[in-house]
C-alpha cells in the first residue's frame, strides 16, 4: 500500500516529529500493526511516509518509540532471540558482490544498544571483479595487505545495514558491531 501526500503535509509532519503528537500517531500505527497480528516495526514505508533519514534526529526519535512501545525488557528480549540466527548476505539485495555467512554474540548492552562481537563462518566469498581477481575468499581478501581496509570497512557496512533491518527496525535498539572474527 503507498500513501500520497502533499509537500505541505509533508511539511506539517516534519514539523510535528518534535511534539507529542508525532509519538501519539506512531504509538498509533503500532497498535494497528499489533491489532493486525503483526509485530510492531519499522520500515522502509514508514520512514518514506514520514520522510525520515537513517540515523537522522527524527529517526532516533521513531526508534526509541518503538523501544517504548514494546518496553525496555521486552525489546531486548526480542533483540537477543533475533541475534541468535545464522545471517546469510545472499537473502539483501544491498550485499553487492559478498556472500557470506555470520553469527552474533552480544557482549554488552545499555539502553537502547547491545553491543556485539561477530564471528563471520567459512566459506565466504567477494566478487573482486573491479580488481580483476574475480571470486575471492573472503578470509584471504580481508587479509590481502592492498585492499583489505576496504574490504574490512565494507563488510561492516554490510552487516550494520543487516542489523538495521533486522533488528533495529524490528526492536527500536542499536546493534553495534565491536569485534569482527574471521573464523577457519
Amino acid at each position: 500500500m503507498r500513501y500520497l501526500i502533499s509537500e505541505e503535509q509533508n511539511k506539517f509532519l516534519k514539523e510535528e516529529l518534535d511534539k507529542s503528537n508525532f509519538k501519539n500517531l506512531i504509538n498509533k500505527l503500532f497498535e494497528k500493526q499489533v491489532s493486525r497480528g503483526e509485530q510492531p516495526h519499522i520500515d522502509k514505508m514508514i520512514l518514506n511516509f514520514f520522510n525520515i533519514e537513517e540515523w537522522s534526529n527524527e529517526f532516533g526519535i521513531l526508534i526509541k518509540s518503538l523501544r517504548d512501545f514494546l518496553g525496555g525488557e521486552q525489546s531486548v528480549k526480542l533483540t537477543e532471540e533475533l541475534l541468535q540466527k545464522t545471517f546469510k548476505t545472499d537473502r539483501y539485495n544491498f550485499s553487492g558482490g559478498y556472500s557470506f555467512e555470520f553469527k552474533v554474540k552480544p557482549t554488552d548492552q545499555e539502553e537502547g544498544q547491545m553491543f556485539v562481537e561477530v564471528h563471520i563462518l567459512p566459506d565466504g566469498v567477494v566478487d573482486l571483479l573491479l580488481t580483476g581477481n574475480g571470486i575471492t575468499d573472503l578470509k584471504e581478501a580481508l587479509n590481502d595487505q592492498s585492499i583489505g581496509f576496504e574490504i574490512e570497512g565494507e563488510v561492516k557496512e554490510i552487516i550494520d545495514e543487516i542489523f538495521t533491518e533486522e533488528i533495529t527496525y524490528r526492536t527500536g535498539v542499536v546493534v553495534d558491531l565491536e569485534t569482527l572474527i574471521i573464523q577457519d
